[in-house]
């Protein structure tokens, strides 16, 4: 092999590590496995409390984060600890219940209208007559239409709010 892909290599599976255990070490900070020797407090260098340095150490008179360190587990431990947490779909469960009962009632409404719509302009057209019967089968058919097209567009629109905050939710984890 090349030595330009063997360091490409080495490199990737260096930082495929070092991202898996990042992600280990917040997980197990998240559950309360801290080292409390290693955990630190990193202080601020302003004199005021801000969005990062909430935390007030009175001796020093400065305000400061903690900075955890995850308990040195080993890979069986840490794979027995697992089994025992919840995955992230039941952990987190479906987000805006509310939101999405809301549109999938405007896809039912959107759908109704559709049919709705088909079946009057039918109606219309089969009873009113050549010309009269086609305008009103022709007006109700766009109008049915761009209902249909605001009712579907208003539910796609909300879900995909609702995707864009759990993409931007699983980003910042």
């Amino acid at each position: 092999m090349k030595e330009q892909v063997e360091n490409f290599l080495r490199t990737e599976k260096e930082r495929i590590m070092a991202s898996e255990k990042q992600k280990r070490d917040n997980l197990l900070i998240s559950i309360g496995l801290v080292d409390k020797e290693k955990s630190s407090r990193i202080y601020s260098n302003v004199n005021y409390e801000t969005s990062e340095y909430k935390l007030y150490d009175a001796e020093k008179k400065a305000y400061y984060k903690e900075s955890f360190a995850a308990l040195d587990v080993t890979e069986e431990e840490y794979l027995e600890i697992c089994k025992y947490l919840p995955t992230e779909k039941t952990k987190v469960g479906k987000r805006y219940p509310a939101l999405r009962t809301i549109a999938g009632i405007f896809s039912g409404f959107a759908w109704i209208i559709g049919i709705v719509t088909v079946i009057i302009a039918y109606l219309a057209w089969d009873k009113g007559g050549e010309t009269y019967g086609l305008m009103v089968a022709i007006s109700t058919l766009v109008v049915g239409v761009l209902m249909v097209l605001g009712l579907l567009g208003t539910a796609e629109s909300i879900k995909v709010i609702i995707d864009i905050e759990e993409n931007t939710r699983k980003t910042g984890e």
